[in-house]
């Protein structure tokens, strides 16, 4: 008898003190941020004494089934990046997570002026992933949140899903935290940002920003992201379209769609350096408009490779030889393999006219595997 006794007790005392609801929280008490936005401030002011500089806005899904808004919107101010935070505890009296966030945005003001304050705050912070997603925006980032994409629950996701997938079908970079973080502390390397922008109520990737270390100094459209991309050697996959033509008409046009391999070789004679940029596409014609059978034209598809190899090496050289003449930073990633190899002699001058007087030469090879034409 004494044994069931002792061991009913044994029961009880393992469920009640198992169960792990002593200290537990409802979900609707915390506030959970997806996506967060700085900017230089615009209206100034003063905290304790000390100058405004900057704004931070957070974009938290409302997670109370009771409310009607789908996403809650908080905008603060602060002397510091890090210390805005203080002004949450007057407007918001629920616990905020940030180590959900998953996209930080930086304002154009904030880009021009340097981000390595916010960049400090963020890698102190121990919860924040170093997969965090970062882009710059048109004008201030804050001012961005309050888009509403129509077939996304909100802003948060559709930007996250954006940025994250935007190299399954374009030449594009995607860029992290630790992505940033290490290109701008680097000798010979610089970081580039994807631009967003507010267009008719949706927001859209509108080119790339092209970073000195922390500061913003140039920018470029969709049309050159291509070229920058695939000199930078970020891996995608992508279509392309060719035209093909003979005796100045067009004969036929189409699309492929391929992915990205890079190669660099650098060679030095004295003081010249030459670095050789290889560029590997591989992949399918999915389309032409032709209706002959390129598995039995056995000259064609080649002329079509030869045809997307020159349109893309033209496109290269055009972006190098900006560049070299307007921007004057190696933003293509490619002194590293100079450093390599001469790290003692170039590490404290690399940054300085290095990228401006080197040769660099392109070739794009293509390989289609794929006509999906049926024999």
């Amino acid at each position: 008898m004494f044994r069931r006794i002792l061991l009913t007790i044994i029961i009880l005392s393992s469920i009640a003190l198992g169960s792990g609801c002593w200290d537990a929280r409802d979900i609707a008490d915390r506030s959970v941020v997806i996506l967060a936005a700085v900017d230089l401030s615009q209206e100034g002011g003063t905290q304790f004494g000390k100058p405004v500089r900057y704004e931070g806005t957070i974009l938290l899904p409302n997670l109370n089934p009771d409310t009607e808004e789908k996403v809650r919107i908080e905008k603060v101010s602060g002397v510091s990046i890090s210390g805005s935070r203080d002004q949450r505890a007057y407007i918001n009296p629920e616990i905020i997570m940030t180590r959900m966030i998953q996209v930080y945005l930086f304002g154009e003001s904030l880009c021009i002026s340097g981000i390595a304050p916010v960049m400090d705050s963020l890698l102190r912070n121990p919860v924040l992933s170093n997969s965090l997603h970062l882009a710059m925006t048109e004008g201030q980032s804050g001012d961005l949140l309050t888009a509403e994409p129509s077939d996304f629950p909100d802003l948060g996701l559709y930007v996250t899903d954006l940025l994250q997938k935007v190299n399954n079908k374009s030449f594009f970079p995607v860029v992290t935290l630790h992505d940033f973080a290490i290109h701008s502390t680097s000798p010979g390397r610089n970081p580039v940002l994807p631009i967003l922008k507010e267009d008719a109520g949706e927001v859209r990737i509108s080119g790339m920003g092209i970073f000195r270390k922390d500061r913003l100094i140039g920018r470029v459209g969709l049309d050159e992201s291509r070229p920058l991309a695939l000199l930078r050697g970020a891996q995608s996959m992508a279509y392309i379209p060719f035209i093909m033509t003979r005796d100045g008409e067009e004969t036929d046009r189409g699309t492929v769609f391929v992915g990205n391999h890079r190669k660099v070789r650098v060679e030095r004679q004295g003081n010249q350096f030459t670095f050789n940029i290889t560029i590997i596409l591989k992949g399918e014609l999915i389309e032409h408009e032709r209706s002959d059978v390129l598995t039995r034209d056995r000259q064609s598809l080649p002329k079509i490779e030869e045809q997307i190899a020159a349109d893309i090496e033209s496109e290269c050289q055009s972006f190098i030889e900006r560049m070299q003449g307007e921007f004057k930073v190696d933003c293509i990633d490619i002194s590293k393999y100079a450093l390599a190899k001469w790290r003692s002699e170039l590490e404290n001058t690399i940054d300085e006219g290095f990228i401006e007087k080197v040769n660099i030469n392109v070739d794009v090879k293509v390989h289609i595997r794929n006509t999906g034409d049926l024999l």
